[in-house]
């Protein structure tokens, strides 16, 4: 590499590669020192001079020149550069600075890369390349990666490992590169274990035992979970396992995803997909009984299905139910503890719910990253608001949000608990959970949580009602079909739908009462007769209003029934009684105020009559 001659005048430019188009030059002053890249006399980079270090080679001295801040006006490759500088660098004292003008972009200990020679053959390049990443030290992180992903690979298999187990078929094919690994190089091994003068565990030799120490040193070095043990090689090394292929007949269907067939869309469907692409996380909240979860899966399967080149299956709906005792090691992973055959305890990491439909996005994801579409994946999370939320999210709660999902703009990854491993959420992954206003409040809900859900609100549907109960959504439909000629069933329908709308009339207009403790639509949904209405009404309904006013009976009767009821409740012993559809129908006339005397009539004859049977 040819070097201009140095000269002390500061405003002299020293070329390091002379007559090339391109070239690394840098700028010396007395107390200021530029590195610059040119191209066609113009900047295209520049940063501040850090650490340099030096060396021999070919009676010349070396130096390497690390740029600590680095601004590029154009996109240009980082990577190791070495010059030959005839300036002397010695004097550390020396005040580096560069004119960033308005740029102000920080690398650390980014280096610039010049061009490098061209190769004539891929033999020549294997030598060069060989030696200047041996040199710098930057062969470590590329050995990583495929290290990490062949021994975990391993590390996850080996958890489904023991004795009789049935292996998937992904599983097994990663324990037999393993089983493979030992054969070939056991002569090795053993030739190895004797020089060492290494022992051996119980029922192992001691080639066997050096493979497991190896292994496990491995997994160590790569931080995973340390799981092989003399068990697992045994029952490996005897095939003691059988291995279950999708094809087979037997199975589990559970784990053999089918193809959805799509329902229709709920009428919600486009409101729920635009919040749902927005924050990636939704809550449908709501009084018991406001079809929040039937909600949720008919959308989830509709929705997966509605991508042209994907044929969605039923691995991409998953669901969960949270309730107080529900952990962070159920939701996300946790240490499992097995005993081994020698009454030693082994504890392993356990992957939990979310976890797993994470890794199944993200290798989806991967999978699809040339293909217009990717699979959309859901996590349906019943009853969100019975578990304790910043306990079972745990670190997931900063990249949840959308912007820190995998090749976002804020891309975040975090460690996990247990296991130590990096993880990050895929932006194919959607949550949708579900709340049950009249067990607690949504204000109750962790701030964290709300930030990073969108909440859409199920209200009791009358016209729902009305429709599946024949009424063509019309409340006066409903109000007309009383009369004396009408059938008890289609009365108690007609009459049911509108004392629960009564009743949440009056709930709404109670001090401590509020919108989240109504009665629900879906009580009165696929009742097939007049005796499942009055069970419904007995079994459920009431219980209900019983729990909301905290079995004041006095409340629920002033206050709700206004007085009436006495077919229903017994005041005295505060207890529900055991009624007939007929019973039912007289409340429910007089909770309504319909004015229809002689169905009120004809109910009552009906029921002296059958106390007289």
């Amino acid at each position: 590499m040819e070097n201009s001659e140095y000269n002390d005048d500061p405003s002299e430019v020293y070329s390091f590669r002379e007559g090339t188009p391109e070239s690394l030059q840098l700028i010396e002053a007395e107390d200021c020192a530029r590195f610059v890249y040119l191209k066609n006399n113009q900047f295209y980079a520049k940063g501040e001079i850090g650490a340099i270090t030096s060396e021999e080679h070919d009676g010349a001295t070396h130096y390497r020149v690390t740029i600590e801040e680095y601004d590029e006006i154009e996109p240009i490759a980082l990577g190791a550069i070495e010059n030959t500088l005839k300036t002397d660098f010695s004097d550390r004292n020396k005040i580096t600075k560069i004119n960033q003008e308005d740029y102000n972009t920080i690398v650390d200990d980014a280096k610039i890369q010049k061009e490098g020679p061209a190769y004539e053959t891929v033999g020549d390049a294997y030598v060069d390349v060989r030696n200047r990443l041996q040199e710098t030290n930057q062969e470590e992180w590329l050995i990583q990666q495929p290290a990490d992903a062949v021994i975990g690979g391993w590390t996850d298999a080996l958890e489904e490992l023991e004795v009789e187990a049935t292996l998937s078929w992904e599983a097994a094919a990663k324990l037999k590169q393993l089983v493979d690994l030992y054969k070939d190089f056991q002569p090795r091994l053993a030739t190895l274990a004797v020089e060492l003068r290494a022992g051996h565990l119980e029922d192992l030799s001691g080639s066997e035992t050096l493979f497991v120490v190896l292994i496990r040193d491995l997994q160590q070095r790569c931080d995973f979970q340390m799981n092989f043990t003399a068990e697992k090689f045994k029952i490996l090394n005897q095939g003691a396992y059988t291995i279950r292929f999708p094809d087979e007949g037997d199975t589990d269907p559970s784990e053999t995803p089918s193809y959805i067939d799509p329902p229709e869309p709920p009428k919600e469907a486009s409101r729920i997909e635009r919040q749902l692409q927005k924050t990636k996380q939704l809550v449908f909240y709501g009084p018991p009984g406001t079809s929040k979860t039937y909600t949720a899966q008919r959308f989830a399967q509709w929705w997966v299905a509605q991508q042209d080149t994907i044929r969605a299956t039923t691995d991409q709906i998953r669901t969960v139910t949270f309730h107080p005792s529900f952990s962070y090691e159920d939701f996300v992973e946790g240490l499992t503890a097995k005993s081994g055959a020698d009454g030693s305890v082994e504890y392993s990491i356990q992957k939990g719910i979310f976890r797993d439909i994470c890794e199944d996005a993200i290798s989806a994801y991967e999978d699809s990253k040339s293909s217009k579409e990717v699979p959309r994946y859901v996590l349906i999370i019943d009853e969100l608001n019975r578990g304790n939320l910043s306990q079972i999210f745990g670190e997931l709660i900063t990249i949840l949000e959308a912007d820190k999902r995998i090749d976002e703009t804020n891309h975040t990854v975090t460690d996990l608990a247990h296991s130590g491993k990096p993880f990050s959420i895929p932006p194919n992954l959607y949550l949708i959970g579900t709340m049950n206003t009249a067990d607690r409040s949504i204000a109750l809900v962790d701030t964290a949580i709300r930030r990073r859900f969108r909440f859409l609100s199920f209200t009791p549907d009358y016209s729902l009602l009305l429709d599946k109960n024949g009424f063509d959504e019309d409340i006066d439909t409903a109000i007309n079909a009383l009369s004396p000629e009408t059938e008890l069933e289609t009365a108690l329908r007609a009459l049911s739908i509108l004392g629960i709308k009564q009743l949440n009339s009056r709930i709404l207009e109670s001090p401590d009462m509020d919108k989240g403790k109504q009665i629900g639509h879906t009580y009165l949904l696929n009742l097939e007769d007049e005796t499942a209405i009055a069970d419904t009404w007995q079994y459920e309904i009431l219980p209900l209003l019983e729990e909301y006013y905290y079995s004041q009976f006095d409340r629920i009767r002033e206050d709700l029934f206004a007085g009436e009821g006495e077919h229903l409740i017994n005041w005295k012993t505060e207890e529900i009684r055991d009624f007939s559809p007929h019973e039912l129908a007289i409340f429910l006339i007089k909770l309504t105020d319909q004015n229809i005397p002689e169905l009120l009539r004809k109910q009552s004859s009906q029921i002296n009559t059958n106390k007289h049977e």
